[in-house]
Order: structure tokens, then sequence, then C-alpha cells
């Protein structure tokens, strides 16, 4: 999947496409308004993600903190609408979705343990071992009641991506024992 590079912004003005390239934030102080594109939300639907990030946070106020993971969408499933996944890449595609899991410690830990089951990881992993994990999950746009311009990203459904063709489970590789016995014979586990 091609994504356009980070910084640039595809717009139209009158009849002709403009291209804004942003490297700085001079560069868009000086850009005129009409030429900096309206942003488009990544399309709802099932993407792969990627942990790009994760962040523990505990609130000076005392309340209860939580666990933020920043996720880039990798690649969209059948189930993203063609036409709005043009529109985001034309726009360069380089969106994040925050997820936050918070509350009390032990809510937080059960929450990400669900999580982590959910994409297949091995319970023996930590949850700061997600850093670069690819998984499925659904993405859903909620309404804000506070900003109409800003909705909510939601993100359900997570699932592990399906194993290429042929790949099992992780298998030990095959030992002959007759041979390992014939070359350390004092060695043997058993």
């Amino acid at each position: 999947m091609a994504f356009t590079q980070i910084g640039h912004r595809k717009t139209e003005t009158g009849n002709t496409s403009h291209m804004s390239n942003f490297d700085n934030l001079d560069d868009l102080l000086n850009t005129r308004v009409r030429d900096i594109a309206q942003t488009v939300n990544i399309p709802s639907g099932t993407w792969v993600w990627e942990v790009k990030a994760i962040k523990a946070f505990q609130p000076d106020n005392g309340k209860d903190g939580g666990v933020l993971f920043t996720l880039t969408p990798v690649e969209p499933c059948d189930d993203v609408d063609p036409e709005a996944f043009r529109a985001w890449n034309d726009q360069g595609g380089d969106e994040v979705v925050f997820y936050r899991v918070s509350g009390a410690v032990r809510k937080v830990g059960a929450d990400i343990r669900e999580m982590m089951k959910r994409i297949g990881m091995e319970d023996n992993r930590t949850p700061a071992s997600l850093y670069g994990e690819k998984f499925l999950a659904h993405l859903r746009w909620d309404e804000n009641k506070r900003d109409a311009s800003r909705p909510w990203s939601r993100l359900t459904s997570f699932s592990p991506l399906p194993k290429a063709k042929g790949e099992n489970e992780a298998q030990l590789p095959a030992i002959d024992f007759e041979v390992l016995a014939q070359e350390k014979p004092d060695d043997l586990p058993f």
C-alpha cells in the first residue's frame, strides 16, 4: 500500500490542483488559508494498525491514570470505502489515532490484558512490548458533542492479523534424538 509522504497536502484552488508543502510551521504560517487543505479523517472500517508509541500517564490531581497508545493505519481492509480512502490518501495519509485505556491501575491492566489476548499476543509478553506490533481493528467516528467539527475516533473488534497460507503456530524444530545421542551421549536432557 503506497502512502503519500508526510507533510504534503493536495488542495483544490479554482480549477487547478496545488500542492502545499509544510515542512515546518513557518511554511504553514506563510500559506494562504484557501491553499491549506481541509483535513479528511481516516475512513471508517477495518484497518491493519501499528503501535507507534505507548505512554503511561498519571494526572497531577491524583485521579486515575492510564495508558495511551499511538497507532498508525498501515493498510485498509475490504470494508473501507475506496473513494474515502483515496481522498484521505491524497491529502497525505499521515494521521495517527490515539487509543486510551484509563481508570484504576487494576482496570487498566485488565483492559490491556484483554486487548493483548484479542490481538493474539502471548501472555508472557509485557504491554510495553506492544511497540511495533500490528493487528486488525475496526475504526468508527462518533459525534463530539462539544465540537461537531472534531469527531471522536473509536476502535473496536481487535483481532490478530490473519496467518499466511501454510503458517502454523510456533513450531519447535524437529530433533533427531538418535543423532543427538551419538554426538553428545552425556548431554541428553532425559
